[in-house]
């Protein structure tokens, strides 16, 4: 009980210490201890998640515990695609069990995180025949796969299916499918959508519809979306900046994204490679080649990012519009 209480809690260190401590008193661990472990694994993604969960899974055998429907729904949320779709074939095939909702929620979601969108979905499929009704976490992690593939059409047929089966769509439903748009129109649509079925936006939400308008060069209706976040209370993370900051590099706003760029830096975010590169850019279609050059100067002082084509590519075109030629053949040789 201490396990799970710590594993729910987010206290995963002391959950692997109580399992050490009751070991070495030669206590012996039950299916529900064993389960509350991987479950731990399952949640915290460490890089050796799959292979400590399948650790403990064969523990609990060679100590004559029979793993259960939650030991397996438990140990496919913990490992990658492929070891997940074995485990489902053993569970069912030899030992007899019958996945239930929760199984196949969790061997969807290895896929969607795998880019298989289409085994996502043929498992979907597959648990309709099997009698089990799809439920919101099915249906959401459905669109996710869909939608990260870049497969909108898909995604948008399943956010129908899902209306038609009588769920209504979660802000995780609308966050999927508006970041699948190719269209800033149709992300647009999709916003004024979930407003009225009273579905609140997230700073997700925003980050995703910014994109779609930075796509289609649409800088003033980016920044008015950003204004609106703002008003609801909504605090702007990072990858708002960066598409607000690519919405005003793709039209030459370059005064417009500094502005962002010393926001950015007030509220205490630090700026990524994808923000440099959008400034940078920015700079060098507004003839700022000045600013590109100081804006390389403080990229190349931060510790852990470096400069990659995209920008040196950039600050070059800077350089060439503003009649440096020599500085763009020093960063030419630099690549």
């Amino acid at each position: 009980i201490m396990i799970s209480a710590c594993e729910r809690a987010g206290r995963w260190e002391k959950a692997l210490e109580i399992f050490d401590e009751l070991r070495r008193r030669g206590m012996q661990p039950d299916l529900f201890t064993y389960n509350a472990l991987m479950s731990g694994y399952a949640k915290w993604g460490r890089e050796d998640s799959q292979a400590q969960a399948l650790r403990l899974f064969d523990e609990l055998q060679k100590q004559g515990l029979e793993p259960d429907i939650i030991t397996y729904s438990t140990l496919i949320s913990a490992c990658k695609a492929d070891r997940a779709l074995e485990l489902f074939d053993e569970l069912y095939e030899e030992k007899g069990l019958a996945p239930n909702i929760v199984t196949y929620n969790a061997l969807i979601s290895t896929c969607d995180k795998a880019g298989r969108w289409q085994k996502a979905l043929e498992i979907g499929h597959d648990m309709q025949m099997r009698g089990l009704e799809p439920d919101e976490v099915t249906y959401n992690t459905m669109i996710s796969a869909c939608a990260k593939a870049g497969e909108y059409d898909e995604a948008r047929r399943k956010f129908g299916e899902m209306r038609r089966c009588g769920l209504t769509p979660t802000i995780i439903s609308y966050n999927a499918l508006i970041s699948a748009c190719d269209h800033w129109k149709t992300a647009m649509q999709l916003f004024e959508d979930l407003q009225e079925w009273d579905v609140e936006p997230t700073v997700v939400t925003y980050g995703a519809l910014i994109s779609a308008c930075a796509k289609g060069r649409k800088w003033e209706k980016a920044l008015a979306l950003f204004d609106d976040m703002e008003r609801r209370g909504l605090e702007p993370n990072l990858i708002t900046y960066s598409a607000l900051i690519s919405a005003c590099e793709k039209d030459g706003r370059w005064q417009k994204a500094l502005e962002l760029f010393d926001k950015v830096k007030r509220r205490g975010l630090e700026p990524n490679l994808i923000v440099y590169s959008a400034l940078i850019s920015a700079c060098a279609k507004g003839g700022q080649w000045e600013k590109a050059l100081a804006l390389f100067d403080e990229l190349q002082q931060l510790r852990g990012l470096e400069p990659d084509v995209v920008v040196y590519s950039a600050l070059i075109s800077a350089c060439e519009k503003g009649g440096q030629w020599q500085k763009a053949l020093d960063l030419f040789d630099d690549l």
